[in-house]
């Protein structure tokens, strides 16, 4: 599992690791925002 890699290393985070949350981010943001202009 990378989550105890994670635990142990003190680094900063990746850019990919950047990218998948900043991409999981706008993606829920175009949704929430999708859902609010339908109803």
């Amino acid at each position: 599992m990378p989550w105890k890699q994670f635990k142990k290393s003190t680094r900063l985070p990746t850019r990919q690791d950047i990218l998948i949350i900043t991409g999981s981010l706008i993606i829920g943001l175009i949704a929430i925002a999708f859902f609010a202009l339908r109803s």
